[in-house]
């Protein structure tokens, strides 16, 4: 990898790539740096539903939601 979750390499690419549609190369990495945002907030976000769901069914706590098996893999 040349870059830690495509920081860097995402800007300079957008750059690049929405400068030939016209759109400034500051506006574009503004864009690029927006949505690099959303896409670790999605991340972070999963990632603790993820975690809490593993905190809270260990060793078959909260039996009565776990019957259903809504969400969490058992």
């Amino acid at each position: 990898p040349i870059s830690i979750a495509g920081w860097g390499v995402r800007e300079s690419a957008a750059a690049i790539g929405l400068g030939l549609l016209g759109i400034p190369a500051e506006m574009a990495v503004a864009i690029s740096i927006i949505l690099g945002g959303i896409i670790a907030a999605t991340g972070l976000f999963g990632g603790a539903y993820w975690l809490i769901g593993k905190l809270l069914f260990k060793n078959g706590g909260l039996k009565s939601v776990s019957k259903y098996k809504l969400f969490w893999k058992r």
